[in-house]
C-alpha cells in the first residue's frame, strides 16, 4: 500500500489531470455559452436552461452514477485481492447506468407531450427537449468510466476525450454562428459532443482496466456483487437524485415566478461560480479513491493527513479563484456573457457565500469514500427541502436574487448536515 506520501503524490497527479479535463471542458464551455447566448440571447438562453435542467433533473431522478461505487468497493475488492469481484462491480455499474438512461428518455419523452407548457418557455418546440435528452444516454456510463480510470490512475485518457468532444461542439457551433443557426443547431452541438465523449469513454475503460489490475473485464459477462455494494449502489440513487434535483430544480422553480431573461441572467451567473467550484470538486474526486484505499487498508493516521493536507489546499486554491472572480467579475461578465448579461455581475456577489464551503469538498466526501452512503443521502435531501422552503420564501419577494439565497441555502444546509458524521469518521480513523 502507498505511503503518505505516494498517496498524495497520487492525489495530486489525479488532481491535475481532472484539473486539464477541466479546463479543457472550460474551454468548451465558455465556447459554448459565448456562442450560445450570442445565437439566443437572454430569452432563448434562459429557455435553453430550463430545458437543460428538466433533462439533468429527469436522469438523475431515475439513473444511478456508477462512479462512486466503483471508486470505493472495487478499491476495497482490489485491496483484498479479488478482481474478479471489481471487474463484476464495473460491469453491473455499466449495465445499470445504461439501462435507466434509456428509460429517462422515454420518460422526458412524456413530459415533452404532457407537460410542455411548463417545461418549453415560447415557441420551443418538443422536439428540442427529446433531442437534448440524448445527451444524458449518451454520457450515462461516464461517472462509471472515469471511476475505473482513477483506479488505473489513466486520467489522461479523460482529457483526450473531452478534447475530442470539444472540438465537435465548437466546430458545430461555429457553423451555426456563422450560418445563423437556432436552438436546434446548439442542442445537436451537445448531442454530439456526448456522443463522442460516450464512445470515447467506453473504449478508454475497456482498454485501460487491466492498468488497475482488473484484467478480465471484457471476458465474463457477470455482474453478481456483494449485497453490501448493490445497497450503497441503490442508496446513491436516492442520494444522487436529491442533489442533482437541488442542482437543476433551481431554474425550473424560478420560471414559474420571473420571466425567462432572468432565468438566463441567473444561469450565467451560476455558471460561472461552478466553473471557479470545479477545481475544489477535482480535488475531492481525486482524494475520494485514495481515502477509500487508506481507510479499507487499515491506516487511520495516513487517512487524516490525507483529508487536512487537501483541505487546506482547497482554501487556497478557493481564496484565489473567488477572489479573482469577485474582483474582475464585471470584465468576465462581458467577456464570457456578453453585454446584454450585464445584470449576472451582481448575482456573481450573491452567489459567493454558499460557494465558499466548497473548500470542505474533501471532507464532504469521507462518508462515500469509507463506504456509507446513508449521510450523504440525508445532506442531498436536507439541500433539497432547504431550496424549495427558500425559493418559495424569497423568490416572490426578491425575484432572481432570491433564487441566488436559495442555491446558498442549499450547499450550506447540505454540508451542515454532514459535519457531525465527518467528526465521527475522523475520530474511528483513529481505532483502524
Amino acid at each position: 500500500m502507498r505511503d503518505s506520501r505516494s498517496s498524495s503524490r497520487l492525489i495530486a497527479q489525479q488532481t491535475v489531470w481532472l484539473g486539464a479535463t477541466s479546463g479543457a471542458q472550460l474551454v468548451g464551455g465558455v465556447a459554448y455559452v459565448v456562442v450560445a447566448t450570442r445565437v439566443l440571447g437572454a430569452e432563448g438562453f434562459g429557455a435553453l436552461a430550463v430545458i437543460m435542467a428538466t433533462c439533468g433533473l429527469i436522469h438523475s431522478i431515475i439513473a444511478i452514477p456508477g462512479g462512486d461505487t466503483v471508486t470505493t468497493f472495487a478499491s476495497r475488492s482490489l485491496v483484498e485481492g479479488k478482481p474478479d469481484e471489481a471487474a463484476a462491480l464495473i460491469r453491473f455499474a455499466m449495465a445499470a447506468s445504461a439501462a435507466l438512461s434509456l428509460l429517462a428518455l422515454g420518460c422526458i419523452g412524456l413530459v415533452a407531450m404532457l407537460a410542455s407548457d411548463i417545461v418549453l418557455i415560447g415557441d420551443t418546440p418538443a422536439s428540442v427537449l427529446i433531442l437534448y435528452a440524448t445527451v444524458g444516454v449518451f454520457l450515462a456510463p461516464n461517472s462509471t468510466a472515469l471511476g475505473t480510470l482513477r483506479l488505473a490512475d489513466q486520467l489522461r485518457a479523460s482529457f483526450l476525450v473531452c478534447c475530442a468532444d470539444n472540438v465537435v461542439r465548437v466546430a458545430i457551433l461555429g457553423v451555426a454562428w456563422a450560418s445563423g443557426g437556432g436552438m436546434i443547431a446548439v442542442v445537436s452541438a451537445s448531442v454530439a459532443g456526448a456522443a463522442v465523449n460516450g464512445a470515447g469513454m467506453l473504449i478508454a475503460t475497456a482498454l485501460l482496466a487491466p492498468r488497475a489490475g482488473i484484467m478480465n473485464l471484457l471476458d465474463s459477462p457477470t455482474i453478481r456483487i456483494p449485497r453490501d455494494v448493490m445497497r450503497f449502489h441503490f442508496t446513491m440513487l436516492g442520494r444522487t437524485t436529491a442533489g442533482t434535483l437541488a442542482h437543476n430544480v433551481d431554474s425550473i422553480l424560478l420560471a414559474q415566478f420571473v420571466g425567462a431573461a432572468d432565468v438566463g441572467f441567473y444561469r450565467g451567473a451560476r455558471h460561472l461560480v461552478d466553473l471557479c467550484r470545479q477545481p475544489l470538486n477535482l480535488i475531492g474526486v481525486a482524494a475520494q479513491p485514495v481515502l477509500s484505499r487508506l481507510w479499507f487498508d487499515g491506516q487511520g493516521r495516513r487517512f487524516r493527513e490525507t483529508v487536512a493536507r487537501f483541505t487546506v489546499l482547497s482554501v487556497i486554491v478557493a481564496l484565489v479563484g473567488f477572489g479573482v472572480l469577485t474582483w474582475l467579475r464585471e470584465e468576465i461578465v462581458m467577456i464570457v456573457l456578453g453585454v446584454d448579461f450585464a445584470a449576472v455581475a451582481p448575482l456573481i456577489l450573491l452567489l459567493l457565500p454558499g460557494a465558499l464551503v466548497s473548500v470542505f469538498t474533501v471532507p464532504g466526501t469521507l462518508p462515500i469514500a469509507v463506504g456509507r452512503p446513508l449521510p450523504a443521502l440525508v445532506s442531498s435531501v436536507s439541500g433539497l427541502f432547504a431550496l424549495v422552503i427558500a425559493v418559495w420564501l424569497l423568490v416572490p419577494t426578491y425575484g432572481v436574487a432570491g433564487g441566488a439565497f436559495a442555491r446558498n441555502a442549499v450547499l450550506v444546509v447540505s454540508f451542515a448536515v454532514l459535519v457531525p458524521v465527518i467528526a465521527a469518521t475522523l475520530r474511528e480513523s483513529k481505532r483502524i
